[in-house]
């Protein structure tokens, strides 16, 4: 599926679709690193193994973050896009980002 939506954006890179799928596909990995993380227990082991997963899932995060930002300059009102993007700025700690994302959700009457 990556390499068919690499293909369409390839043919057109303001086409918003499979910009927005190929992101999705690129978050969906990290996020099934911080579903593992959230299997975990308290115990002294558990708290070592997430502490580990949590490098992954942000670095993860890192290669996502482009792909969401390119759909949201596409589909700027998409409430799929901003909200992983709230997301993957409220995981990143990246606040001004979260400030902004906030924002708009509340203009697009998103959050109240």
């Amino acid at each position: 599926a990556r390499k068919w939506y690499e293909e369409a954006i390839k043919m057109d890179d303001n086409y918003a679709e499979p910009q927005i799928a190929l992101a999705e596909l690129i978050y969906l990995d990290a996020k099934a690193e911080k579903d593992k993380m959230n299997q975990l227990g308290n115990s002294k082991e558990d708290l070592n193994k997430k502490i580990e997963i949590d490098k992954v899932y942000q670095s993860k995060l890192k290669i996502a973050l482009p792909y969401w930002e390119r759909a949201e300059k596409l589909s700027p009102d998409e409430p799929k896009v901003l909200d992983v993007l709230y997301m993957i700025y409220t995981d990143l700690e990246m606040t001004a980002q979260v400030t902004r994302i906030e924002k708009r959700m509340k203009t697009l009457g998103l959050l109240d």
